[in-house]
Parts: structure tokens; sequence; C-alpha cells
């Protein structure tokens, strides 16, 4: 060794190599205490690391849900005592019987176990692991570990159908079923919906790919689907007559299926021969409200009107039509004092078919030989094409004079006549 400060080795005269010596057992040194400090904070599970944080079940498959137990283990290793707060938690609705949150001191060597219990809901998915975690906080220290929970997958789902028939006619040239794939297991399914579409058949909406689709199907619940067929107007003369009398022509199967279950099914649309034995072109609207308020933008006083109406259609062309309605009531009840109920108040009742008609009401008119009006009743009926019979009776609410009309009416070649009394 030289006396200026620097020192050789033998066989390093220039001391360079001795240096590098040194600075590479330095740097062995520093990275193994690093190694050692740095396994206090990363949750190894090794039994010999210096902190074990672990639950003893790692993972576990139930058959069914229900309440689950483990442990989480602690064991403090390290020449130091740890002290900190555990947390655990779990997927969202997973109840843990007991508490969540505990603290820990630990001294050096000493260990905890903290018994975890959780209560599994019954419409937790099978065949999917689901986390339990717990997390351990302190000063300069955090460490986690999970285990891993699973209910075992149970595939148990049916397909049904609406109806195994369905008729097309030229008034309803569509024939409607659905299809209804129930899940009654614990796990979610991909159903794959095939067709076998007979000849003289073709759906309204064509499935995705023309000839099936996918189905998410979730556990514990039903998906229907809604389906509609007519027959084809597309095809030529010949081939409608070769597929005619077939009964795969007429029909449509269908089969749903998953790697481990299928299920199959068909519908047959059947055509109706249609005749117009009456064409009404009326429509059915049984109950209708209406309400009308008056002057809401001007000085006026205000007032309004409402009134129920609507019209009932029975077989053979009858029909019943009513009307019930109160006009002209004020928002101010000073100006409703002298209301007059016949003024104000409307009815209307009358039926028809094609030969007769009967009018019942509050505003009718007795007929054509005087003007008297009031409330009453109206009839006529068509004895033929030729001939017909009248009668109307009226009131005058006013006067209660009672006027009436009985008449009598028909056809002679092209001229129309009538007489009454």
């Amino acid at each position: 060794m030289s006396m200026n400060g620097s020192w050789n080795i033998p066989g390093y005269p220039d001391g360079r190599s001795a240096r590098y010596a040194v600075m590479l057992l330095f740097l062995l040194l520093f990275t193994e205490g690093y190694t050692t400090a740095a396994e206090i904070f990363t949750g190894t599970q090794d039994p010999d690391s210096l902190l074990v944080f672990r639950f003893l079940q790692e993972e576990v498959e139930l058959p069914d849900p229900g309440t689950t137990f483990n442990v989480l283990e602690i064991i403090n290793n390290h020449d130091q005592p740890i002290e900190g707060v555990v947390r655990i938690g779990g997927p969202e609705g997973w109840r843990f019987i007991g508490p969540t949150e505990d603290t820990i001191a630990l001294p050096p060597g000493g260990s905890r176990l903290i018994p975890v219990r959780v209560s599994i809901p019954r419409n937790t998915v099978g065949g999917v692991s689901f986390v339990i975690g717990a997390e351990l906080f302190g000063k300069d220290l955090y460490d986690y570990t999970n285990a891993y929970i699973s209910i075992e997958r149970k595939t148990r789902w049916d397909m049904r159908l609406s109806t195994g028939r369905v008729f097309i006619s030229d008034f309803r040239p569509y024939g409607e079923f659905l299809v209804t794939l129930d899940n009654s297991g614990n796990s979610n399914e991909m159903v794959k919906l095939s067709f076998e579409l007979g000849g003289l058949l073709e759906f309204r909406d064509p499935p995705e790919a023309d000839s099936f689709l996918y189905v998410d199907l979730p556990a514990y619940g039903d998906t229907t689907l809604r389906f509609e067929i007519r027959r084809r107007t597309d095809l030529r003369y010949s081939r409608e007559q070769a597929l005619e009398g077939r009964w795969r022509s007429t029909s449509v199967g269908m089969q749903a299926s998953t790697p481990e279950r299928s299920r199959y099914g068909s519908v047959s649309a059947i055509p109706l021969v249609s005749n117009t034995v009456n064409d009404l072109p009326a429509r059915s609207s049984p109950l209708n409200a209406e309400v009308t308020v008056y002057n809401l933008l001007s000085q006026q006083r205000k007032k309004m009107s409402a009134r129920v109406y609507g019209k009932v259609l029975f077989p053979k062309a009858q029909q019943v039509a009513y009307s019930l309605g109160y006009y002209n009531l004020y928002f101010d009840p000073e100006m409703n004092r002298g209301l007059d109920l016949y003024q104000q108040l409307r009815y209307m009742v009358r039926y028809n078919d094609p030969g007769s008609e009967v009018w019942m009401g509050d505003r009718l008119g007795v007929g054509e030989l005087h003007t008297l009006t009031g409330r009453g009743v109206r009839a006529f009926h068509r004895l033929n094409e030729q001939h017909t019979v009248y009668l109307n009776v009226i009131q005058n609410p006013y006067a209660r004079n009672i006027g009436g009309f009985a008449g009598y009416g028909g056809y002679y070649r092209n001229i129309s006549w009538q007489t009454g009394v």
C-alpha cells in the first residue's frame, strides 16, 4: 500500500480493479438488505417470509349458494412489531357475518387468525369465480390477498312455443307465434336458435343470419322472442304447386341448442279461405272522453264543457252509439247558480242495424208534419227494400206538450212516397 492515500492489491497495480470489486460487494449487500425489507410489503405467501398475509383456503367451489367459512392468517416473522388495520370486502350483495374491519398489533413472531364467514345470495351465477379480498394498512405497511369462491355450474334451460298452429288468411296474412327460452339454471347461457322454414313461407322480419340467431339467456331468467310468418307471394306457379300438400312446406321447425343441451319444436301455418259477408266501414270505440275549456285568453268568464261518447259494434252489422255531456259549466260558482239542467245536459242513445233504427235523446224532432222538438224516441223499420214504417214520440220540456208521428213510406218504380198521422 502506498503512502499517498491510494492502495493496491497484489495483482492490481493501479488499484482500479480493486475499486470495482469493492463497489460490487457494496451493491450486493445493499440489494440483499433492500429485498429483505421489501418482503414485509409484498405480501408473499411463503410461510417463511417476514410477513404472512393469506387466506387458508385460496379457492373454494360450493355446490349451491349459502354460507361459506374461511380464515385469514397473519404471521409476523420480522424482528420488529407491526400494527395496522385489516379490511375485508366482497362482491356487491354478499353479506359478511361478523366485522369486516379489525385492528391488529403483532410482536415479532406473533400471529393472528381472523375468521371470515360470508352469506352468498341464492341468485349468484354459477361457474364464475368471485373475489373475497383482504387489505392490511399500517404505517409504511400495505399488503393484500384474495380468496376465490365459485358456485358449481348447473345448466337447466328449456324452450316453449306459444302455439303449434297459426292461421293465415287474406284479411290477416301474418301468423304470429312466440318462442320462450326459460333458464332455471344458475349459469348464463348462449343459446343458438336455428330455423328450418318451409318452402311456402317467409318471415316478416327474418333473423339476423336468415336461418339462425344467438340468444344471450341470463341465469334465473327467461327471454321471449316474437316472430311473424306469411305465405310467400314470389313463387312461380309450378314451384308453388310442387310444394302444395307437403307438411314441411307450411311449417317452421326450430332447434335451440348449447353444447350441453338441445330442444326442438315446430309451428304449422294453416291457410283459411275467407269470404266477406258484410263489409262495415266503421270502427268500434266504446269509450271516449272530451273536455273543452273556453275563454282562457279573453276577458270573458272561463267555462268548460265535457262529454263521454262511444260506439259499440255487434255481429250482423248491429251497433249502439251513445253520448252524454254537460255544457257551459263556469269556473266561477256564482255563475252556476241558475243552471238549467235541460239546456246544459245533452244525451243520446242510438241503435241501428241494416233494417232498423231506434234513436232516443233530448234534441229530436217529431216528424215531417210539424216542428215540435224535445226529448223522446224516433224509430223506423224496413219491412223490405221498398216499404218502411216510422214512429216518433216527442215531448217539449217547456210546454210539456207531447207530439207523435206514425208513418208509412216506400217506392213504386222510380217514385218515392210517404204518408203519416
